[in-house]
């Protein structure tokens, strides 16, 4: 599936998150089990009773007398009695005596293969005695049935066998088959049916729509670096909630990962004289809107002046996360039309958070080159400009401000948009040229999973210090590439300089000559150092020179 792979770890997580449905497919089926073991509809379709007896088989002809011609038996006879055991449950189990017991016993509604199936027959440790069970629906049924089989089998074994009788040694008795049915256990096989249909579904659920389950993915699929890991909070990502302009919290895990993320974005544009950067996602209500909003805070509260401007004009709701009300005449839409200043537009939260919120009209505000030009001129006052983007799955506005910003920070909610439409957005910056600086992950993981926040806590050094570690390294790289730069400049100006030296030294020189007559003096003026200024009379010599005077 391009690339996406389905983990045990990911299908637990699935399963954790629909916990709720399975858990009322289970009790759905622990419901049904119980019914159908109380309904005597269907307690009439299973197996609930048996009836059990014995006989025994002799040799004896119709006439009562056994091979010998005696009325008793000898050994030729007890062992051929014996031998006629497989024939004598052969006859019985047949559809002629059956079908006979059936009309003797006057049941209706039942063939000759239903009893055939419920009927067992067995040799009792190698003698001439058969042990006989019949399972059945009914208890009376069930012992009509028996007796009617014994009776007709007395009658056929000496017609087809022209040997045989049958002597009862038990009398058929029935009895309930507690546990011996699958009826007895009904409720549990529903509900573990229930719990395995819930479990599919959410597997299906999973292959089908498989979605960010696993932090690893970031790099390994998006091969993005993780910024931060926001974990869920119920709150935060209201959007009736306010976002403090000053940090209250500095412990907490939701304002530790967002200033980390200012962190690194500080060190990755630490060369630029005025960062811009937008904050975009795939689709919406994956936590872009708050994301700007913090990191802007963060920076802020690193005393650099930060604009945060609202572009997402189909869902403008940047400006309701600090405002009561946001109104046309302070908004960038009025601004853009002429309709107020800079001073009505832009709210000063703090003296180095200001806001240019965005409002939603009827006829969206086009944007188009005029509007990018406005926010960037405005952006120059400022030392960080944070765009609220539209989602770059739903619009292709992100894509325009590359012409404004130096890159992008993509935001993906934990367990929300589809794998394959993630990696179709970031490809879609890719190729428009955006550089994203990494990814922050909102809604990581519910409070109540336990397990799952001992085994992010281990990764906890993972997934925040190396990739701020990797920022900075980066942030320090152009640092070093900056230095250098001014390295070199300043040799050349001291190489300049130098020249500029000698050319004086070379015409002080020429000077001393003319006037000794072309002689070299015998003591030398000496050379002035770099930062030394030369004497006021060679100074108006060299003029004087240049002047040709």
């Amino acid at each position: 599936m391009n690339g996406v792979q389905i983990r045990l770890g990911d299908l637990l997580q699935a399963i954790e998150k629909r916990w709720g449905m399975v858990l009322g497919l289970t009790l759905l089926g622990f419901v049904a089990g119980l019914v159908m073991l109380f309904v005597p509809y269907f307690r009439g379709t299973t197996m609930d009773y048996e009836v059990n007896c014995s006989f025994a088989v002799t040799s004896q002809s119709k006439s009562g007398s056994y091979l010998n011609g005696s009325d008793y038996m000898s050994s030729q006879d007890f062992y051929l009695a014996q031998d006629m055991v497989d024939s004598v449950s052969y006859v019985v189990k047949s559809d002629a005596l059956l079908s006979d017991a059936l009309q003797s016993a006057g049941i209706a509604g039942v063939d000759v293969d239903t009893i055939r199936s419920n009927l067992t027959l067995q040799q009792y440790n190698e003698t001439q005695i058969i042990e006989m069970e019949l399972k059945w629906y009914d208890d009376k049924d069930a012992l009509k049935l028996v007796k009617a089989i014994l009776s007709e089998a007395e009658k056929l074994l000496p017609k087809t066998l022209q040997v045989g009788q049958v002597a009862i040694i038990n009398e058929p008795k029935v009895s309930y088959r507690v546990g011996g049915t699958l009826q007895s256990f009904l409720w549990l096989i529903m509900a573990l049916a229930g719990a395995v249909i819930g479990v599919a579904v959410a597997a299906l659920d999973l292959i089908l729509r498989p979605t960010l389950l696993s932090l690893n993915d970031v790099d390994e699929v998006f091969g993005l670096e993780t910024l931060g890991v926001v974990p869920d909070n119920p709150g935060l990502f209201k959007k009736s909630r306010r976002i403090s302009v000053r940090i209250t919290d500095k412990t907490s895990d939701i304002e530790q990962n967002y200033a980390s993320a200012a962190y690194i974005i500080q060190n990755l544009l630490v060369n630029e004289k005025c960062r811009s950067l937008y904050v975009t996602s795939t689709v919406d209500n994956e936590g872009k809107t708050v994301t700007a909003a913090n990191i802007a805070v963060q920076l802020a509260a690193l005393e650099h002046t930060v604009l945060l401007v609202d572009l997402d004009t189909r869902n403008p709701s940047l400006g309701g996360l600090f405002l009561d009300k946001v109104d046309y005449a302070a908004s960038l839409n009025a601004l853009y039309r002429g309709d107020a200043v800079r001073g009505e537009a832009i709210h000063k939260l703090t003296g180095y958070l200001s806001l240019l919120p965005m409002v939603l009209e009827k006829y969206a505000l086009l944007m188009d080159s005029s509007v990018l030009n406005l926010v960037e001129e405005i952006g120059r006052d400022y030392e960080y400009l944070i765009i609220d983007a539209p989602a770059v799955g739903l619009s292709s506005t992100p894509l325009l401000l590359n012409r404004i910003t130096d890159g992008a920070i993509f935001v993906v909610r934990h367990d929300m948009a589809i794998m394959q439409d993630i990696v179709s957005a970031i490809d879609k910056l890719r190729k428009a040229g955006t550089d994203i600086f990494g990814c922050i992950v909102t809604r990581a993981e519910p409070q109540s999973s336990t397990v799952r926040r001992r085994k992010e806590q281990r990764r906890s050094d993972e997934g925040r210090i190396i990739p701020a570690m990797a920022a900075m390294q980066r942030g320090e790289k152009k640092k070093e590439e900056a230095e250098k730069k001014d390295e070199a400049v300043k040799k050349a100006e001291s190489v300049k300089k130098e020249e500029t030296v000698k050319e004086t030294d070379t015409g002080v020189k020429a000077d001393g000559l003319r006037e000794n007559g072309g002689k070299t003096p015998d003591v030398m003026a000496p050379m002035p150092y770099e930062d030394e200024q030369p004497a006021p009379g060679r100074n108006r010599r060299k003029e004087k020179n240049r002047n040709g005077k």
